[in-house]
């Protein structure tokens, strides 16, 4: 009768403390629940790139500076005999010579007269085999044929040119440019220096538009590879081919030339074969052996929104902790306040032979009751929350489920994130309200019913 009497009397303090529990309640499931979906979510969107399964491969070579702490690294392309020795690791990809010299990814792109600063070009094997994930597509076609006259543009290009010529950039054509000068040193005191010219110039056709990666995504514009390798493996270096009789291609050069040379672009691209392999990816670029390296931007880009991502975590978790203990601090105070306002009532269960335990339980099944009424209002709002931020999330930055709160399977032990929230709520509550007592002068009837 006086737990029921003092929390109706108690109404807007209790309705406080019921706020408090639910705001840190709240908070702790979103939060929570944050850390359980992002990784997840950031690793299905970061597959969302034409160009996942492409890599680079180098050897990176260190040499100490005598007498200072600085060092010289070396950036080379690994020889023949090195690749062959890396099958094992290399077999899932194609392991072609880097074309980024001769084509590069900001090659002189433009429509007409106006030149498109912004635009990246970059290769993916085929449109035709599994190197790809031809589902990406969202806007028009994946291009029929393998050749460099069709290209599919990401989501990012797409609204570039969008913006830039205030039309449907599908169909849209473009021109790419890119030049290279090739030196060949001879012995030969007539002839010392063959030099010959690369000149690439086509025309492309955008046929499709791809799903990406929004995070520091980039316009991009893909093409095929195995086109422009069979561009390259007919296109002659004319002055060289005549001067040591016998037809030299650019790919023959490409291949063929020193790791340490410009034209090599001291790199191997790699193509992943097969798209359904990717979640191997991340592995073979962490586990290749030294010197050897191997880059993918896609990964890169995915690697560094997980590191914010788990930064951004480890300051909620923070916040987590703050807001228990001032949820915890909060009931307490209020806990205390109530046995002061109560002391004559306290005082006078004491001298009708009630102990300081059935005193204390008083304001346990008091706080218990808020407890009970937070977190059952905490359970039903925090669904609702979660699916309606990640809407914003989805809407702002494309990541899909975000927050995924654990409620059947946490750590592997179903409903143990249920049963976590609800000790976690006792606790609070026994607690708050245990200490501030325990801690409180004990009542003296005498003092207290003097007045009486």
């Amino acid at each position: 009768k006086i737990f029921f009497s003092n929390f109706k009397r108690r109404l807007k303090r209790n309705v406080v403390s019921i706020s408090s529990l639910i705001i840190g309640l709240v908070s702790s499931m979103l939060i929570i629940g944050f850390s359980n979906g992002n990784h997840s979510s950031i690793l299905k969107s970061s597959y969302e790139q034409l160009d996942y399964g492409v890599a680079s491969l180098y050897k990176e070579t260190t040499q100490s500076i005598e007498g200072s702490k600085m060092s010289l690294v070396q950036m080379s392309r690994p020889s023949i005999e090195e690749v062959y020795d890396l099958n094992d690791t290399l077999s899932p990809f194609y392991v072609e010579p880097s074309t980024d010299a001769l084509v590069p990814i900001y090659p002189i792109i433009k429509s007409g007269e106006d030149k498109l600063e912004k635009l990246s070009y970059n290769p993916v094997y085929s449109f035709l085999d599994g190197s790809i994930d031809s589902s990406l597509i969202v806007k028009g076609n994946i291009p029929v044929t393998d050749s460099l006259f069709e290209v599919v543009i990401n989501e990012q290009a797409y609204k570039y040119l969008k913006d830039a010529f205030h039309s449907e950039p599908l169909d849209l054509s473009l021109n790419v440019y890119s030049d290279f000068e090739f030196h060949y040193y001879t012995d030969d005191e007539l002839h010392p220096v063959i030099t010959d010219y690369f000149v690439y110039e086509k025309t492309i056709h955008i046929v499709g538009v791809s799903k990406d990666f929004n995070f520091l995504a980039t316009p991009k514009i893909y093409y095929s590879y195995s086109s422009l390798k069979e561009l390259l493996q007919t296109y002659l270096l004319n002055n060289l081919s005549d001067y040591l009789t016998d037809d030299i291609s650019w790919f023959d050069c490409l291949s063929n030339s020193q790791g340490n040379e410009a034209i090599s672009s001291y790199s191997y691209r790699l193509f992943l074969k097969d798209i359904a392999n990717k979640e191997s990816l991340k592995d073979i670029i962490n586990n290749i052996d030294k010197p050897y390296k191997i880059d993918s931007t896609p990964i890169t880009i995915s690697d560094t929104l997980f590191d914010l991502m788990d930064a951004a975590t480890m300051g909620m978790e923070l916040f987590l902790a703050i807001a228990v203990l001032g949820t915890a601090l909060i009931l307490g105070i209020i806990s205390f306040s109530s046995y002061s306002e109560d002391r004559k009532i306290s005082a006078i269960l004491t001298c009708l032979g009630a102990d300081k335990k059935q005193i204390f339980s008083i304001y346990l099944k008091e706080n218990i009751s808020l407890g009970i009424i937070a977190i059952t209002i905490s359970m039903l709002i925090t669904p609702l929350l979660g699916y309606f931020i990640n809407k914003i999330i989805v809407s702002i930055t494309s990541f899909n489920n975000m927050i995924v709160i654990p409620w059947l399977s946490f750590l592997g032990i179903p409903l143990l994130f249920p049963l976590m929230l609800i000790s976690l709520t006792f606790l609070i509550c026994y607690f708050s309200t245990y200490i501030p007592l325990f801690f409180s002068k004990k009542i003296s009837p005498k003092e207290e019913l003097a007045e009486e």
